[in-house]
């Protein structure tokens, strides 16, 4: 079945390759941080700028080596790694792939969120009034906080996990083209109509033109703001984690692909495509922000900092305002708000399927037929996320911990092409296998000094940072055990623990991932085949 599993052409590919990208931190985590930026006088500007000039620096470059990786090896993460430089550098793939599946565990307890809060919302939050003035702004922000707080970590949550874990296995169960393709080509055109629907609906309805105050605010740049390390740090985070550059996910996907699909182009394409989405997240959120909360007897300068406090249990505007924002739109108040969680659904599950193929191609490059490995990873992701659905302290301590070791990930991409050769990756590897765009001899200079500097300075920062009071959350910032602290110690030690592992299994996993029968050798692969 394997060597059957295709996608059916660039179209199915590239939306594919958006689903991976669009997910939770596009429409959750995106005008958050956005919204940290903006000040009494200006908005979010300058971090829109910082975040576009390292999509073009980070997030781009590694999503073209990625890609070319598993579309030349025909690989996931520990084969690819294996067939481009021996077996003894399998453990560089395996860290990846085990990051990633952990980061599906907790994952999918964040779709089970959205899946809870879609359903929630075709009743229209019942429990919240319409906020017609300031103090009733104020109950209901307290009210939707406790919605949220009452819901995570509870039984409830469990369940809402478990039933993404089964609607995930029935997309996956029916493989690439009629499971993740299939749903991709639904999912995506409905993801950008609704995003789309709701920025048309918001400047339709808007009562006092304070639409165009939340569109100013999205755009207008501070450019001092861009003398501080912080927010190049922040932009640079939000690239990668947002695009999936470095999780092997665009990897594994690739593995799916013809061999003369284009690198550049493609990946191009999707990762201009995920910030178009972000963009659309925001002309959404923000102008009905101003308009509504404006609507509501909220002066200017109180919207502004609404929005810049908005980061309270990392529920963001998301669990916080948009649950009854909507409210004081006579004519669209329910389907904005239906829309909008909709499309949160649609872009958490869609890189939830991301996440699970790249597991399912690990398991079935060691050996598994695809609906046993389907079963392995599902079950995994149900126990271990359903550990952290229900104690959200191990909710924190998983995302801190798996979520910063994605520049790891990273940083083993750009490991793979400096360990073939840079140049020869470039010449042999992308320009020579079915590219509609070239690249010249700069790809050298990024994957040389440009990338890799990006990540360890990433790197440095976050656990820099970690070993501080503000950041750690326990009283000794080197506790491995903190539950629930983003301390430095937690990293340190369940990195180490995980690469040593893999270090010392290497050879055998580089052995098993590259075993295939003859029945299920393709012998277009061999043409071009890293050598």
């Amino acid at each position: 079945m394997r060597g059957k599993e295709r996608f059916s052409g660039r179209i199915g590919f590239v939306l594919a390759a958006l689903g991976m990208a669009i997910g939770a931190g596009n429409i959750w985590r995106f005008p958050r941080i956005a919204a940290q930026y903006g000040s009494e006088e200006h908005g979010a500007g300058a971090f829109i700028v910082a975040w576009l000039i390292f999509l073009c620096l980070w997030s781009i470059p590694i999503m073209i080596a990625e890609f070319t990786l598993g579309k030349v090896t025909r690989h996931g993460p520990i084969g690819a790694f294996s067939k481009l430089l021996g077996k003894p550098a399998a453990w560089m793939g395996a860290f990846m792939a085990f990051t990633t599946l952990m980061i599906a565990c907790y994952y999918s307890v964040v779709t089970g969120w959205t899946l809870k809060y879609f359903v929630a919302s075709l009743s229209d939050f019942s429990d919240l009034a319409p906020p017609t003035d300031p103090q009733a702004i104020s109950d209901n922000y307290r009210k939707a906080l406790d919605l949220f707080t009452s819901f995570a970590g509870t039984t409830e949550s469990l369940l809402f996990h478990l039933a993404m874990v089964v609607i995930a296995v029935l997309i996956v169960w029916r493989g690439i083209k009629t499971g993740v393709e299939l749903l991709c080509k639904i999912l995506m055109p409905t993801l950008f109509l609704l995003l789309m629907g709701g920025v048309y609906m918001i400047f339709r309805s808007d009562p006092g033109g304070a639409a165009l105050d939340g569109l100013n605010y999205l755009f207008d740049p501070d450019w001092n703001q861009l003398r501080e390390p912080g927010i190049w740090i922040d932009a640079l985070a939000q690239s990668a984690w947002s695009t999936g550059a470095g999780w092997g996910l665009i990897l594994a996907y690739g593995a799916y692909t013809r061999r003369d699909e284009d690198a550049v182009v493609n990946n191009t394409t999707a990762a201009l495509g995920n910030n178009f989405a972000s963009i659309l997240v925001g002309l959404f959120l923000f102008p009905a922000m101003f308009s509504l909360l404006s609507a509501a007897n909220l002066g200017d300068p109180a919207i502004r900092a609404a929005l810049r406090d908005n980061t309270q249990a990392g529920t963001g505007m998301v669990f916080q305002y948009v649950p009854f924002i909507f409210k004081n739109v006579p004519e669209y108040g329910s389907a904005l708000t239906i829309t909008f969680f909709a499309a949160l659904f649609i872009a958490a599950l869609s890189s939830l399927i991301a996440m699970y193929e790249m597991g399912i191609r690990v398991v079935e490059d060691l050996g598994a037929s695809r609906h046993t490995a389907v079963i392995i990873i599902a079950l995994i992701i149900a126990a271990v996320g359903g550990a952290c659905a229900l104690d959200m302290r191990l909710f924190i301590s998983m995302d801190w911990v798996w979520g910063v070791g994605l520049i790891i990930g990273g940083l083993a991409v750009v490991w793979a092409v400096q360990g073939y050769g840079t140049d020869r990756f470039r010449r042999k590897l992308i320009n020579e296998t079915g590219a509609d765009v070239k690249l010249g001899f700069g790809f050298n200079w990024f994957f040389l000094f440009i990338v890799p500097a990006q990540g360890i300075a990433l790197l440095w920062w976050f656990l820099h940072h970690a070993t501080t009071e503000a950041w750690r959350g326990s009283a000794d910032p080197w506790d491995p055990f903190a539950l629930g602290s983003t301390n430095a110690g937690t990293c340190v030690f369940w990195w180490g623990a995980a690469l040593l592992v893999f270090m010392l299994l290497s050879p055998w996993l580089g052995k098993w991932s590259l075993r295939k029968t003859p029945e299920e050798e393709d012998p277009a692969e061999q043409e071009g085949s890293p050598s």
